[in-house]
C-alpha cells in the first residue's frame, strides 16, 4: 500500500478506533508498551540525573554531561540504523535497551554510594545514551514491519501519543519520587523500565522484524561467501597459515568497509529523494532555529510573565496540545502529506510572537495548545510518509540521518539563542524565529513535491 492509500483510507464509520490496532497488532502492542515505559523511565530519571549532577559539581558539570549525552545521541543514531539494516531493527532495540538497564543500574549504584563525580556518571550516561541513539532509528524501521500497512498512521499516532503523555507527567513524577525516596530510586525505576523493554521486545518474532530484502541480501552474501570460500579454500590454506593473524585483521577490516559503504548507501538513499532529502534539511533547521529558540528564549520570557510556573504551564499546554493531535492525527486525508507536515510543524514558530508580546497567559495556553496539535499531526504525517516511501531494508539508514541532523544542531541553536538573549532579550529572538520559520516553509514545502 503506497503512502496515498495509507492517508486516504475511508476512517471508520463513527470513530477512530486506536483499540483495534492494539488488538489486532500483538508485535506492536509490545513495542507500544515497551517505549511508553522506557520513556516514562527516562522522564524520571532525567529530574533525578540533573540534580544529582548539580548537588555534586555544579552546572558547569551538568553542560559538560548534557554535552556528552547529546554527541552521543547523535553519534549512535548513524551506527544503530546502519546496524538496524544489516541485522534487524529487533536486535539492535534489544541491545539498546538491554544497554541501558545495565548503564541506569549502575548509575544507581553509584549515587547510592554517596559518593557522586563526574568522572563516574559521564560515562554511564555516554553509554546510556548511545543505547538510546541507536534505539531511535531502530524504532522507526521495525514499526512498519509489525504493522499492517492500513495501521500504520493509527499505529505512529499511538507511538507519539504514549510518548508526549510521558514527557508530559513524567518529569513531575521524577521530582516527587526523587523528593520521597531520594534519586537512586528513580534510576533503579528507570533501569526497571529497560528490562521490562527487552522482555516485550524479545517477545517480537523476529521474522516479522527483518524486511524481506534485507533477509534475501543476507542470503546472498552467505551463499557468495560460501562460493568464495569454496573456490579459494586450497589456494589461502597456505597463505593462512602463513600469515598467521592476517585472516582476523583482513575479516575485521572488510567488516569495517561493509559498515561504511552501509552507511554510504544510507546517505545515497537520501540524497537521490528530493523529498526526504528536503524534509530532513527542514527538521533540521527547525531544531536550529524554532525549537532551540523555545527551549532558550522561552523560559526567558516566561520568567517576566511568571515564573517558572508560567512556563510549566506553556510546556504543559504544548503537551496536551500534542497528545490532542494524536488522536486527531488519522483523521487527516490529504495527497501531499509532506507539504502538510511542513506548515503543520512550522506552526509552532508561527505563535512565538503571542509568547513574546503578551501577557495574559491563558491566551498563551491556548496557541501553545493549537501549536501542540499541529505539531504531533505534522510529526504522524511525517513518519508514517518516511516508513510507506523507503524501502524497509534502508529505511532505518534514512531513518537515522533524519534523527542525527534534529540532535546534533540544536545544541548549536541554544548557544547562539543563549547570546541574543543576553545581548536583545528574549522577545526579539522569538519574534526572528516567528520570521526565518516562513521562508524556510515556504522552500520545503516547494521542494518536496512529487
Amino acid at each position: 500500500m503506497s503512502v496515498s492509500e495509507v492517508l486516504e483510507a475511508k476512517p471508520a464509520p463513527r470513530r477512530v478506533s486506536f483499540r483495534s490496532v492494539v488488538a489486532a497488532e500483538p508485535a506492536f502492542r509490545r513495542v507500544l508498551v515497551a517505549q511508553a515505559l522506557s520513556t516514562h523511565g527516562d522522564q524520571i530519571a532525567a529530574v533525578a540525573l540533573t540534580f544529582a549532577v548539580l548537588r555534586a559539581g555544579g552546572a558547569i558539570d551538568l553542560g559538560v554531561m548534557l554535552a556528552a549525552k547529546i554527541a552521543a545521541l547523535s553519534v549512535f543514531s548513524i551506527i544503530g540504523g546502519t546496524l538496524a539494516d544489516r541485522r534487524s531493527p529487533r536486535s539492535v532495540m534489544l541491545a539498546a535497551n538491554a544497554s541501558c538497564c545495565v548503564t541506569q543500574s549502575l548509575t544507581a549504584l553509584a549515587l547510592g554510594t554517596g559518593h557522586v563525580s563526574l568522572g563516574i556518571l559521564l560515562p554511564l550516561q555516554v553509554a546510556s545514551s548511545a543505547g538510546t541513539g541507536a534505539f531511535r532509528p531502530a524504532a522507526t524501521a521495525l514499526t512498519p514491519a509489525v504493522v499492517a500497512d492500513a495501521h500504520l498512521l493509527r499505529a505512529n499516532a499511538l507511538l507519539g501519543m504514549t510518548a508526549h503523555i510521558a514527557i508530559t507527567v513524567g518529569p513531575g513524577f521524577g521530582a516527587a519520587l526523587m523528593a520521597v525516596v531520594g534519586a537512586r530510586m528513580a534510576l533503579v525505576v528507570d533501569a526497571a523500565t529497560f528490562a521490562a523493554g527487552v522482555l516485550l521486545i524479545a517477545g517480537v518474532p523476529v521474522a516479522a522484524s527483518v524486511p524481506v530484502a534485507a533477509r534475501t541480501a543476507d542470503a546472498g552474501a552467505d551463499d557468495d561467501d560460501d562460493a568464495d570460500a569454496g573456490a579459494d579454500a586450497d589456494a589461502g590454506a597456505d597463505a593462512d597459515t602463513a600469515s598467521g593473524a592476517a585472516p582476523a585483521r583482513s575479516a575485521s577490516a572488510n567488516t569495517r568497509i561493509r559498515f561504511r559503504d552501509s552507511v554510504k548507501e544510507g546517505w545515497s538513499e537520501v540524497r537521490n529523494r528530493r523529498p526526504i532529502r528536503t524534509m530532513i534539511l527542514f527538521f533540521a533547521a527547525y531544531q536550529l532555529f524554532v525549537t532551540s529558540t523555545l527551549g532558550a528564549a522561552g523560559p526567558a520570557r516566561a520568567d517576566v510573565i511568571g515564573g517558572p510556573r508560567a512556563w510549566s504551564t506553556v510546556l504543559g499546554a504544548m503537551g496536551v496540545g500534542m497528545i490532542l493531535g494524536g488522536t486527531l492525527a488519522p483523521r487527516v486525508r490529504t495527497a501531499r502529506p509532506l507539504r502538510a507536515a511542513v506548515w503543520l510543524s512550522a506552526g509552532l514558530g508561527l505563535v512565538f510572537p503571542v509568547l513574546a508580546l503578551s501577557r495574559q497567559l491563558p491566551v498563551i495556553a491556548v496557541v501553545f495548545v493549537l501549536a501542540g496539535v499541529a505539531m504531533e499531526v505534522g510529526n504522524v504525517l511525517w513518519f508514517t510518509t518516511l516508513q510507506t516511501s523507503v524501502p524497509r531494508d534502508r529505511l532505518a539508514r534514512v531513518s537515522s540521518f533524519d534523527w542525527f541532523t534534529s540532535t546534533s544542531l540544536r545544541p548549536f541553536g541554544l548557544m547562539l539563542n543563549g547570546w541574543l538573549i543576553d545581548t536583545v532579550g528574549p522577545g526579539k529572538p522569538l519574534c526572528a524565529a516567528a520570521v526565518l520559520v516562513i521562508p524556510v516553509a515556504v522552500i520545503a514545502s516547494v521542494r518536496v513535491r512529487g
